[in-house]
């Protein structure tokens, strides 16, 4: 569009009921004076893409609130690609380049594996892959289902409390952006370990 000449937003995308994705990235609102109502009725938009130059204009120019019973996954926010922040539809930033997604995001596509010998004195680790670049993840391991004590990092040593059960590690968003947990498959039974020289178990 000429952005010289189009100053006024009002009712742009109104009543598109089966518009999904919107790509408004080159979009330059700098002149613009009215967005009223500029997505009314849009209540199958799940992905819009904004550029640095697009601001947001007067009490009703913002993104339309994302419904579950139109959007899968949707949970009422704007949920931005780059740090997976949630915003009320009011509450999406101007002038920041970004993709928002009504559907929150999920575990979809990740996965959680553990590496390492099950054996007492050994130690595992848990590796995720597929998570968002911006997932700050938390760890717990857990015996046979029962979450163990102080054993919350990427890494833990087989003790020999872990003799004959079976280990799995869970990965959670720290922030709370990702609802749920990933979870690993049971390693098998911890079996023992070998004493080395020195006396310890390896």
């Amino acid at each position: 569009p000429n952005f010289d000449v189009i100053k006024n937003y009002r009712y742009m995308f109104y009543g598109c009921s089966s518009l999904a994705l919107l790509d408004l990235s080159s979009f330059d609102t700098s002149k613009v004076t009215n967005m009223e109502f500029m997505f009314d009725n849009c209540s199958k938009l799940n992905t819009v893409s904004l550029g640095a130059n697009f601001k947001w204009v007067g009490a009703y120019g913002y993104l339309p609130t994302p419904s579950s019973s139109n959007i899968a996954g949707a949970d009422g926010k704007w949920h931005a690609d780059s740090d997976g922040c949630a915003y009320a539809p009011k509450d999406v930033p101007s002038n920041k380049a970004d993709t928002y997604r009504a559907a929150a995001p999920t575990w979809a596509g990740a996965t959680l594996s553990v590496s390492g010998d099950a054996k007492v004195g050994s130690t595992l680790r848990a590796s995720a892959t597929g998570t968002p670049a911006w997932a700050n993840l938390s760890y717990q391991w857990y015996r046979d289902g029962s979450a163990i004590d102080g054993a919350a990092s990427e890494t833990y040593a087989c003790a020999p409390d872990d003799l004959g059960h079976a280990l799995t590690c869970k990965a959670t968003e720290a922030a709370g952006k990702i609802s749920g947990a990933l979870s690993s498959s049971p390693t098998a039974s911890v079996g023992k370990g070998r004493l080395t020289p020195a006396g310890t178990l390896s």
